[in-house]
């Protein structure tokens, strides 16, 4: 087990001081694709991903959800959920991924869902939103805003289901199954306190994510100077500069499956959230 441990440590530090070196040889790719990851940032994804990081922590810290939970008891009893834990859905429907990893991990913090609740909601809480379906996707990429919402229900049914599927299942299945809305309790937050809050928190989020897509988009571009087709890899690392590469060779199943996966950058989102 020692050796196996050395041995991993080893293999980090080769790749890191590799990584290094072919840092220091092609200066000018890495440096584009900063920049190029920078406005990946700043014109898809800031703009479209952080007034629902802010808005789903504002709604969880000031708790105004609550009155709406109520009356929604046997929704959340369909689906297999606490109704705090439906809120986590709902915001996953509205702003995709990852605000669904985000709400989730804010409503466990505030000791709103179990940690159990929380770690089956992870399983399912992973899907594209609006923003980047119609617009990104649908409008921009295919030129067809209406395959941009056909893509999006696809995307809703498909979150619905999986949720479905697993809250039933793994939570009947788990050894301590979590209770509909068991947690009542949670911090009580002025507005001004919850606007605070909501900002900082907004903010981590999408610094760490920025950080994510710019590192997985260098990757992308260093890969291309090998003398093999990388876009299929691109799309598999990180799927906003992934169907930008992809558009023109792979049908509209075939984006909406790549979709459907995330990319791996963003499953490294929700696993920092």
């Amino acid at each position: 087990m020692k050796t196996f441990i050395n041995f991993k440590k080893n293999l980090i530090f080769l790749f890191s001081l590799g990584a290094i070196i072919i840092l220091l040889i092609f200066t000018n790719t890495y440096k584009e694709s900063v920049i190029e990851g920078i406005d990946v940032c700043c014109n898809v994804l800031l703009p479209s991903l952080f007034p629902f990081f802010f808005l789903s922590s504002f709604v969880i810290y000031t708790n105004c959800f609550q009155p709406i939970a109520k009356h929604l008891g046997f929704v959340s009893k369909i689906f297999g959920v606490s109704k705090n834990g439906l809120i986590a859905i709902l915001l996953c429907l509205v702003g995709g991924f990852p605000v669904g990893g985000k709400a989730i991990a804010t409503l466990y913090s505030e000791n709103k869902i179990t940690e159990s609740e929380a770690k089956i909601l992870s399983y399912c809480l992973v899907g594209a939103g609006p923003g980047f379906l119609v617009t990104f996707v649908g409008e921009n990429l295919f030129c067809n805003k209406t395959l941009g919402i056909y893509l999006l229900f696809a995307n809703y049914l498909s979150v619905l289901l999986i949720t479905f599927l697993n809250c039933k299942i793994l939570n009947k299945r788990s050894k301590k199954p979590y209770i509909y809305n068991s947690i009542e309790k949670s911090s009580d937050y002025s507005l001004g306190e919850s606007i605070v809050n909501a900002t900082e928190s907004s903010i981590k989020s999408s610094l760490s994510m920025c950080g994510f897509v710019i590192i997985f988009i260098v990757s992308n571009n260093l890969l291309k100077l090998l003398p093999i087709h990388t876009e299929l890899i691109s799309i598999v690392l990180e799927i906003t500069s992934g169907v930008i590469n992809c558009n023109h060779i792979l049908s509209i199943e075939g984006v909406a499956f790549f979709i459907g996966f995330g990319g791996i950058c963003v499953h490294f989102q929700i696993l920092e959230l």
